[in-house]
Parts: structure tokens; C-alpha cells; sequence
């Protein structure tokens, strides 16, 4: 993946927070700001709690904007900076991929809204699917931070540990992203009504990649 620029960067972020802003104000000014849109689904993808159009339509990209202030701010604060500089393209594309799932969800919340249903369930799953194929592409560039990577005991405790685990992982989290637009696509309503689809993938790449973390110490050189 070509390096992202700081300016190529902020373009995008912005560009997605606005998309998201002009979609509920369009949606606001064609439901009105009495009709009640839910915001909250079971497991089986009904609604369980609704709001109030302008609260329904405006979290979305609230939370979107201070997740596109906070993360740059705590790059900078917390320690290792330093390392999560040396990781800037990695770092950026990670932002942008949070971003764009929360719009994904966004928008297919709005396009409900509006009289159009998706299902909710798939949508997300297929756009955290292609976060995870977007985030683990970049992985193995990353260097120790406290903000970003696989932070398991020996990698934080170890550089080699850290640079193998994150190069297994990058590849492993590529393939369970496409793995998991794959099951979102195919799969069908019945299978994506139990237990979450999403967190089952996500773990089952967090696990592998902590026990491969584990190997990789119990091998690493100099070990006693």
C-alpha cells in the first residue's frame, strides 16, 4: 500500500465527516424532527430502543468527530510518540478505517431511515471486514506504541517479538478481514442472527495472534 500523506489524510477524514453531516441533515429535513428512528438492535437485528430524529440522525457523526480529534491527540500524549510518528502512514490508515466503518453504518442507518431497509447486521460486518483487510495491511509497519498493534506481554517486552507478531498479524488479520466480508456477503439471515458474526472473527484473529506472540518469545534469541 502506497504511504498516505498527513494532508491526503485530513482531506479524507473530512470528506467522510461531511458526507456524514450532509446525510442526516437531508434525512432530518425529509422525516422531520419528531419521528422516532431506532438506535439500538438485539441479536436478532430488531430495534429494541428508539430516539428522537435529530439525536437518531447526529450521533453518528458526533462520535465520528471526536474519534477524528481524539486519536491524532492521544497519539501525541501518550508515550512512545515517538514510535507512533515513525508509524504515521500505518497510523493514518488505521484512523481512516475506523472512520469509515462507523460511516458505512452510518449511512446504512440513514438509508433505512428514509424507507429503504438494509440489513444492518451485514453492512457492518462487510465494512469492519475490509477495515480489518485495510488496518492489516499496514501492521507490520508499526513500531512499539501504546496506542496501536497487537500489545501482548512479550511483544511490548521484546522489539524481535514485537516485529514478528506484527508481521503475522498484519497477514492474519488481512485474511480474516476477507474472510469476514466473504461470511457477510454469503451467509445466510438465519446464521447472521446468532451470536455475533463480527466478534467471532475478530477473536478468533486476537487469539491466534496472541498465542503465535506467545511462540514467537518462546523462541526469540537470547532467551534464557
Amino acid at each position: 500500500m502506497t504511504a498516505m500523506s498527513a494532508r491526503a489524510h485530513w482531506i479524507l477524514t473530512v470528506q467522510i465527516l461531511v458526507l456524514m453531516m450532509g446525510a442526516s441533515l437531508y434525512s432530518l429535513w425529509r422525516l422531520g424532527p419528531d419521528v422516532l428512528l431506532p438506535v439500538h438492535f438485539d441479536a436478532a437485528g430488531q430495534p429494541t430502543r428508539y430516539a428522537h430524529a435529530p439525536w437518531a440522525l447526529g450521533v453518528g457523526p458526533l462520535m465520528a468527530l471526536v474519534l477524528a480529534v481524539a486519536m491524532p491527540l492521544a497519539a501525541r500524549l501518550l508515550p512512545l510518540a515517538e514510535n507512533l510518528e515513525r508509524s504515521a502512514a500505518a497510523w493514518r490508515v488505521s484512523r481512516l478505517s475506523v472512520l469509515g466503518v462507523l460511516a458505512v453504518t452510518h449511512l446504512g442507518l440513514v438509508v433505512t431511515a428514509l424507507g429503504h431497509p438494509v440489513e444492518l447486521r451485514r453492512l457492518h460486518a462487510f465494512a469492519l471486514g475490509m477495515a480489518m483487510a485495510a488496518i492489516g495491511n499496514v501492521l507490520g509497519k508499526v513500531r512499539p506504541n501504546h496506542l496501536m498493534g497487537i500489545r501482548t506481554p512479550w511483544a511490548k517486552a521484546d522489539e524481535w517479538v514485537w516485529d514478528r507478531t506484527h508481521r503475522f498479524g498484519g497477514r492474519l488479520t488481512v485474511a480474516g478481514g476477507l474472510a469476514l466480508m466473504a461470511l457477510a456477503l454469503f451467509l445466510p439471515p438465519g446464521i447472521l442472527r446468532g451470536p455475533s458474526l463480527s466478534f467471532s472473527v475478530v477473536m478468533t484473529v486476537a487469539a491466534i495472534a496472541w498465542v503465535r506472540s506467545y511462540l514467537y518469545w518462546r523462541v526469540r534469541p537470547g532467551r534464557p
